[in-house]
């Protein structure tokens, strides 16, 4: 997986920093340890999100064919490759973790890939609801940015950033 400081590393070659690179770099690094209290926080909230999305998911569940509980389960654990593109700041990341494997789940059980970014939607919704406002502005632009990506509808909450992001 590349993200953007893997492809920094590699076009720097050895070569210094421009003043961008390295003030991106100490950004990032400023904001690791909030970065790594939102993703714990969203581990944290694991069990509790399971319980939230269960009424959501049992409809779609059976209309899929598949056992409520570990469609729940499955799902929830899979928004750690949400935490892990927030913690490595790169929405792109995204793209290979979360919406690849989501859309060939749609195209396998033969559904629209926007129902499961409903459901990240739906979870997202739960979540900002739980998480204090720091952790929730970190994670919100990779819920976003998945969700559109799956080409799920995008309530006017979710549109408009709650918490801008300070870095």
């Amino acid at each position: 997986m590349t993200n953007w400081l893997n492809r920094l590393m590699v076009s720097s070659n050895g070569r210094p920093l421009t003043a961008e690179e390295g003030e991106r770099l100490a950004e990032y690094a400023e904001s690791l340890p909030d970065r790594l209290a939102a993703a714990r926080k969203l581990e944290e909230s694991h069990k509790w999100l399971a319980k939230q999305l269960a009424d959501v998911v049992a409809p779609k569940a059976a209309e899929w064919g598949l056992p409520r509980e570990a469609l729940v389960n499955d799902f929830v654990l899979s928004l750690t490759a949400v935490a892990q593109a927030m913690l490595l700041d790169d929405v792109e990341v995204l793209a290979d973790t979360v919406v690849a494997p989501f859309k060939s789940l749609s195209d396998a059980l033969d559904i629209p890939s926007e129902e499961l970014g409903e459901l990240l939607l739906a979870a997202w919704s739960a979540l900002s609801r739980r998480l204090e406002a720091r952790p929730a502005a970190l994670l919100q632009p990779y819920f976003r940015w998945a969700a559109a990506a799956l080409d799920a509808g995008m309530p006017q909450s979710l549109v408009e950033t709650l918490y801008p992001v300070e870095v």
